[in-house]
Parts: C-alpha cells; structure tokens; sequence
C-alpha cells in the first residue's frame, strides 16, 4: 500500500477522488495502489484542497450525499506521494521505542501550506491512531 506500506494493495486508488473530480478518474497520474483499509475507511472520498489556490486556507470539496459539486480548483491539501515526497512534509520519530508520523515543524511553522499538507495527510490516514502502523 502506498500510504500504509502493507503487503496487500489490491485496490487502484484516485489520490483525487473520481466522484469529486471525474475528469480525473482516468488518467494514470491519479492511480496509486492501495489497501482496502486506507483506501476505503481512511481515505475514502474524503479531500481538503487549498482555496484559493496557492494560499494556506482549507476547503473541504466532499460535496453532500448524492450531489456533486465542481470543485473550486483541485490545489490539494492532501500529499501527492506521485508528484511530492512524503518526507520532505512529514518525518519518523522515535519514542518510546515506536515511530511516530510527526508534521515537519523544523522546517515548516505551524500554518504554513507543507505543515498543513503533512497534518491533513496524517489525520486523513491516521498514521498515528493506528497501532499496527505506529507499532
């Protein structure tokens, strides 16, 4: 799995999802492999993007049930382990004789858009709730 890094990754995942931007439900560069776990329970069709784009503020694109609404741009909040590494936004630390994802504040404030991008990413997987993961 490319978020989780599991063995099992039998699901093709949309880093965008498909029900919020259709016109990317086929391009190559928005597949990834993913566990059902993160791709179902975690991920799912759940997206932030920054709006406007280029700034440091948050918009939630999920639309309501049964409705689609056109996303105002798709500048995502979420990591693009395609495009973008994952550790230049987030690290490894080890306490207590586990690793724990942490948000790269050395380098990124609190605020800032990679410090927000590493928190949404994190949360959104929950690569610190989960024992399997963190243990």
């Amino acid at each position: 799995c490319v978020y989780c890094e599991d063995n099992e990754a039998p699901d093709i995942e949309h880093i965008f999802p498909k029900k919020i931007f259709p016109e990317k439900a086929f391009l190559w560069g928005n597949y990834v492999l993913a566990c059902k776990i993160c791709n179902t329970t975690y991920k799912s069709d759940n997206f932030e993007v920054f709006n406007p784009p280029n700034s440091a503020v948050r918009f939630d694109v999920k639309p309501p049930r049964k409705q689609y609404l056109q996303p105002p741009n798709d500048d995502a909040l979420f990591i693009n382990q395609l495009i973008e590494d994952p550790m230049y936004f987030i690290e490894l630390d080890l306490v207590n004789q586990e690793f724990i994802f942490i948000e790269n504040t050395e380098n990124f404030p609190e605020g800032s858009r990679e410090y927000l991008k590493a928190k949404y990413t994190i949360e959104l997987l929950g690569l610190n709730r989960r024992r399997r993961l963190v243990r």
